[in-house]
């Protein structure tokens, strides 16, 4: 998927401005999870561009833009898997899963 996106400049992953920016889509976010929550994670990496969250009374996801695609694969190789709230007993903990958004998705 990354080298496909790569050699179409990024455009089949957000690129609605002809620019290359990638939106990736976030699951195993927490019920209930503050957007100020999910900002930290994200925006400490290089090309973060902004955040959407969804909230839904049992679980919320996250729609997050990257400048290029290479910033893009390596916040989503980084970060899925992640333990979100390692402070919460196992059975609670949610575990991150990053990955290219599909377009249909993104605009919603």
């Amino acid at each position: 998927q990354w080298a496909a996106a790569a050699a179409k400049g990024g455009k089949g992953w957000g690129g609605a401005w002809g620019g290359e920016e990638v939106t990736l889509f976030v699951s195993g976010l927490p019920p209930g999870v503050e957007r100020r929550e999910v900002l930290n994670i994200f925006r400490q990496y290089a090309g973060f561009s902004s955040l959407r969250l969804v909230s839904r009374e049992d679980h919320s996801i996250g729609f997050v833009s990257f400048a290029t695609t290479a910033q893009a694969q390596f916040v989503a190789d980084a970060l899925t898997g992640y333990v979100f709230d390692q402070e919460v007993p196992p059975e609670m903990q949610t575990q991150l899963s990053v990955a290219p958004a599909k377009e249909k998705l993104k605009g919603r």
